[in-house]
């Protein structure tokens, strides 16, 4: 087939424990499925985020650079999640927010909480999550890829399929239903 390129979305899918990582490209063939082609990435760390000094008692976290309440900042919880992204009225709007355990989501907030088109990938398991996320939870058309590399693309609610879907198998067999 040729690829026709609708949208590149680049991140972890699997971690092995040899330490080689996987990113990928989807594409949308020309019978119009959804393709996912990974390439190989070795050698990729993660900083330790820096202790945070002379943090106010009362704080459950600081500001380290930019404008935390209205504009672009970096915020580093007590617990070692970070935020790096836009801020509205002192709350997180549009940004990454880095788990201390290495799990990233990427996407809008409200009220502090994932709503709207957002990206969530599970460092621990390399599950990648995208779709649009209500109060935190992960709701309607999504995209769902596993550390097998199957993907799922279709309806999701109450954290599971629900409705129409289509599951691709990593050895290329599918499940539309």
């Amino acid at each position: 087939y040729s690829k026709k390129q609708v949208k590149t979305i680049k991140y972890v899918v699997d971690r092995y424990f040899n330490g080689s990582e996987f990113l990928g490209d989807y594409y949308n063939s020309d019978d119009g499925e959804m393709v996912f082609e990974p390439e190989e990435i070795e050698d990729i760390t993660i900083d330790e985020p820096e202790e945070i000094e002379d943090e106010p008692e009362d704080s459950d976290g600081v500001c380290e650079s930019g404008d935390c309440e209205n504009g672009e900042g970096v915020y580093r919880y007590e617990n070692r999640d970070v935020f790096d992204g836009l801020f509205k009225d002192g709350e997180l709007d549009n940004g990454v927010y880095t788990y201390e355990n290495g799990d990233v989501y990427e996407g809008v907030f409200e009220n502090d909480v994932f709503n709207g088109e957002g990206t969530f990938i599970d460092k621990e398991t390399g599950r990648m999550d995208y779709g649009m996320w209500e109060d935190g939870e992960l709701n309607g058309e999504v995209i769902i890829t596993y550390e097998n590399l199957d993907v799922y693309e279709g309806n999701w609610e109450n954290d599971t399929m629900n409705g129409y879907g289509e599951y691709l198998y990593e050895n290329g067999s599918e499940y539309e239903g």
